[in-house]
């Protein structure tokens, strides 16, 4: 037979595990699934195979702590094997192995079902992490709050009815003391009796902040930062932003923010600045040295004290841009020029045409409101 591999998966059943106080004991049987391949790493389906599970605790030489045998097991289409280990040990009981203080490494032994000696699979033996020891690890071996035990009894706990856990003892005089937040009735049932709290969450006025009642306060400011502009469907602004009406607002308190990102770019002086007004006006980007803008130099400030030329804040008036027109006039019909001097049409003059059109120019667009962050 072809040396084989495996690649292998354990699962906890979580259905025969078994407590008590002394010792916190390891389930009477975990699952273990294997993939058998050949030593190319293909997969080898729908062969019978004999494999013997062994527990050591030690990863080279040590006592043999645990051993069972399967066979025959079928690979299945996938070369799958899956097996349940502790159903019928030759050697030791899995209930029995001290889960919480010995480490213990799975040596695989396998021979083909039809008989023959078993040989290792692997030059090395792999230690069992986490599992199947998981579930001591997070029930038996740790507690948030004490829960002590006095006496000389045999202390059960049965959890088959979580959330609700039973404690008893043999022993009369056996003794509990709960933690904070934990009570113990006189037929010993274990309840959690912390209170149950509603927490509220509310957002500051100006959206700023957020806080959850008893707890912290989140910063969000730096979510939508002071001074940023977005177009709104609503008339009035929401709590922490303002129209982008050209407004005036004090430099201080509830608007600092906002003067700091923006300061006297749309207006104002002293004690008092000017949010934009965008009522009306298209946006463009600025400029800067983009060379898109041929005269950034002449734009000129949206309110007083505000800015001009190639900054935030500057605007500029509608405007064609430098164009011209030109018509060929010709002589047909035999005529000449002085007959047409003669009905009063001079040659080089300039003809105007009839007005066409609207009162501006513009592209196709829709209303907004533009609001801006305080």
């Amino acid at each position: 037979m072809n040396r084989i591999l495996f690649s292998a998966l354990f699962i906890l059943n979580y259905s025969f595990l078994i407590f008590n106080s002394a010792k916190a004991q390891a389930p009477s049987k975990f699952k273990y699934q294997a993939v058998v391949r050949d030593a190319n790493g293909a997969a080898i389906p729908n062969e019978n195979v004999a494999i013997r599970f062994q527990l050591y605790n030690a990863p080279a030489g040590g006592s043999l702590e645990f051993q069972e045998d399967f066979s025959p097991v079928n690979t299945g289409n996938f070369g799958v094997v899956n097996l349940e280990v502790g159903e019928n040990p030759t050697v030791g009981e899995l209930t029995t192995l001290d889960w919480g203080n010995s480490g213990f490494y799975a040596n695989i032994q396998m021979r083909p079902a039809s008989g023959g000696t078993y040989t290792d699979i692997s030059d090395t033996r792999s230690q069992l992490v986490s599992v199947p020891y998981a579930l001591y690890a997070m029930s038996a071996g740790s507690t948030s709050e004490p829960l002590n035990f006095t006496g000389q009894g045999a202390t059960t706990i049965d959890a088959t009815g979580y959330p609700s856990i039973i404690i008893s003892s043999t022993d009369e005089n056996t003794t509990y003391t709960a933690g904070t937040g934990i009570d113990i009735s006189s037929s010993n049932q274990i309840s959690n009796t912390a209170p149950n709290v509603d927490q509220t969450l509310s957002i500051s006025a100006d959206g700023r902040s957020l806080t959850i009642s008893g707890g912290n306060t989140i910063d969000l400011s730096a979510l939508v930062p002071p001074g940023s502009i977005q177009a709104y469907g609503g008339i009035t602004a929401p709590a922490g932003w303002v129209m982008c009406d050209g407004g005036s607002y004090p430099n201080t308190g509830a608007n600092a923010a906002l003067f700091a990102a923006i300061g006297y770019a749309f207006g104002g002086s002293g004690g008092s600045f000017n949010v934009p007004d965008f009522r009306g006006r298209f946006l463009r980007g600025v400029d800067g040295n983009a060379g898109l803008d041929p005269d950034k130099a002449q734009r000129t400030e949206m309110n007083l004290g505000g800015n001009s030329g190639n900054l935030v804040g500057s605007v500029q008036g509608d405007e064609f841009k430098s164009h011209t027109h030109s018509k060929t006039l010709s002589l047909t019909g035999g005529g000449n020029a002085i007959g047409w001097q003669a009905e009063g049409i001079d040659i080089g003059a300039t003809i105007a045409t009839n007005p066409s059109g609207g009162s501006e120019t513009r592209p196709t667009n829709a209303y907004v409101n533009y609001i801006i962050k305080l």
